[in-house]
């Protein structure tokens, strides 16, 4: 999953970037950023954990998973990785709002699917 999340934000972070370069206004190519990222990170954990009992160990396990996948995204790096941009100009609190936003998303992602196991298993969904 570490792969995934680093290599799937990457992605869509240089599309966007290249659609800035086309001719995007800047914020609204940084909002097209934000949505893309917030794409992978709920697709990749989504379905990286089908199939999985999802426990408090599982949702620890998959925090820790995307955080080394932000860590190992090149944008990290320049401070150019998720949503801190709209905040902020490029540096140490972007990276820090980058890197709270990220852990939030995935974390809300797992926690979603554990819900919506437990509610399978008990019988609520219909």
């Amino acid at each position: 999953m570490t792969a995934v999340y680093a290599a799937g934000a990457a992605v869509m972070a240089w599309a966007a970037g290249v659609l800035a370069l086309a001719g995007l206004p800047t914020v609204p190519a940084l909002l097209l950023k934000t949505v893309l990222v917030a794409m992978v990170l709920v697709v990749v954990t989504w379905r990286g954990l089908q199939g999985v009992r999802v426990t408090s160990g599982v949702v620890v396990a998959v925090t820790v998973a995307s955080v080394v996948g932000f860590l190992a995204n090149p944008f990290t790096w320049a401070a150019r990785t998720f949503l801190g941009q709209l905040l902020l100009p490029a540096g140490a609190g972007t990276l820090a709002v980058d890197l709270v936003a990220w852990v939030a998303v995935v974390l809300a992602t797992a926690v979603g699917v554990r819900v919506r196991m437990r509610e399978t298993a008990k019988g609520y969904v219909r």
